[in-house]
């Protein structure tokens, strides 16, 4: 099917392209970008199924062509997708996955097999917990993340648990009380390996909350003081900046109407570096999907991505935007409005990479360096009709002299930063 291409712009420093799908889709997907037939696509998927949705959609990066398909759905309530672990051998990418039952108020975990050249999908239960499994148990896990492709960190909307809980089958082996009461804690991809533990950046679900320092094995939580974004702390909006020689965790708001919501930047000690002041964008302005990709020859650290004008449920107005941070005090050196959409039933939704708590941890952005191009899967708003789209930020006038690791590569199958992390089995 080929997608309605919208061009933005002339080349200049830097611009966007945009394409939209001509089929519906469900939002938020999971996706992982992979090599077929020697062609760079994106593989999206999500089991929640409902009349005229698609579960999968496979997006061409070369022709900028979309395909969709069922096959994964399961009833019309899976949601919350989470990648375990995938792999791909020939046309057949499998994966395993976690995602939240609404009609039964349970976890489910099942490994679904998608054919890129037969255009089918398939599902397989592995594995289910109930609240006859634990009372506290609902469908709710957008707050969640695997750590490994053995152990899930699982918390639900409004309950201040984290279970740690075994990827092959489910089994709960511990249950953590943080002690956040119904304000549930969100767990995030910001993961730093020490020698003593593992840690993770954290968030929780109050306005007026700062972000936290959750130790795995020890099973502690440390407030950072004076983190607060503005709003309610969302550690997955923004994805982290990773070189061979630093690591910056990255952390916003984008959940309580009416705040100006700030980047909050931390070293990997989790010590708070500084925060973005992010107003000459919007006076509200509402992250609905970045990444930081590269640093300039200049040192400034480079964002692209969308800005609502207010909370996503009630926005007038939204752009995709090009942001250059200076590391020396973290404030915007640099903002451009590439895009401008004031149609909220023609527009950019939101952008896939670095949405928030419910994006997967593999939802990355997709660089091609050789043409300096950024790709992230998007989330469109056409005619009032949700469907799926892509965004292309073009870098190539950009003096990039350093991409970010956290990101997925084209010439690359892995992403350092997340699958091939060390973590014993909890």
């Amino acid at each position: 099917m080929r997608a309605n291409n919208i061009l933005i712009g002339e080349r200049e420093m830097p611009s966007v392209s945009y394409w939209v799908a001509d089929f519906a889709v469900i939002s938020v997907y999971a996706y992982v970008p992979v090599i077929h037939n020697r062609r760079p696509k994106i593989v999206c998927f999500k089991p929640k199924a409902k009349s005229g949705f698609y579960t999968i959609g496979i997006i061409d990066l070369v022709d900028k062509t979309f395909q969709g398909f069922n096959g994964i759905e399961d009833g019309s309530d899976g949601d919350y997708p989470r990648i375990v672990d995938f792999n791909l051998s020939g046309s057949k990418l499998k994966a395993r996955i976690l995602y939240g039952h609404v009609t039964n108020n349970s976890w489910r975990l099942a490994d679904i097999e998608i054919d890129l050249s037969a255009l089918t999908g398939s599902r397989t239960l592995v594995a289910e917990k109930t609240p006859s499994d634990d009372s506290d148990i609902i469908y709710s896990i957008e707050k969640s993340q695997p750590i490994s492709q053995r152990t899930l960190l699982i918390a639900e909307a409004n309950k201040p648990y984290i279970w740690y809980v075994d990827a092959k089958d489910l089994s709960i082996i511990d249950k953590f009380d943080t002690v956040f009461s119904t304000y549930n804690p969100r767990i995030s991809h910001k993961i730093v390996v020490k020698p003593d533990d593992i840690y993770i950046l954290i968030g929780r679900h109050l306005d007026s909350a700062n972000f936290y320092k959750y130790a795995v094995y020890g099973k502690t939580v440390t407030e950072i003081s004076n983190s607060n974004p503005g709003g309610s702390p969302n550690p997955m909006i923004c994805n982290m900046w990773v070189t061979h020689k630093e690591r910056l965790l990255i952390g916003s708001s984008n959940t309580v109407e009416g705040v100006a919501n700030s980047l909050v930047w931390f070293d990997d000690d989790f010590n708070l570096l500084g925060k973005t002041t992010l107003t000459s964008i919007y006076s509200t302005p509402y992250p609905s999907g970045i990444s930081v990709v590269g640093k300039k020859s200049n040192g400034n650290l480079v964002i692209v991505g969308e800005f609502h004008n207010a909370h996503i449920d009630e926005s007038t107005e939204a752009s995709l935007v090009y942001l250059e941070i200076d590391p020396s005090n973290y404030s915007v050196a640099n903002v451009q409005k590439l895009k401008t959409f004031t149609d909220p039933n023609n527009w950019i939704f939101f952008i896939e990479s670095g949405f928030g708590t419910t994006n997967d941890h593999l939802s990355l952005p997709i660089i091609d360096t050789r043409t300096k191009k950024v790709y992230m899967p998007t989330v469109n708003k056409s005619n009032g009709e949700y469907r799926l789209g892509l965004v292309e930020f073009d870098l190539s006038d950009v003096d990039i002299v350093e991409w970010n690791l956290h990101s997925w590569f084209l010439n690359q199958t892995r992403i350092p930063t997340q699958l091939t992390l060390g973590v014993s089995p909890l």
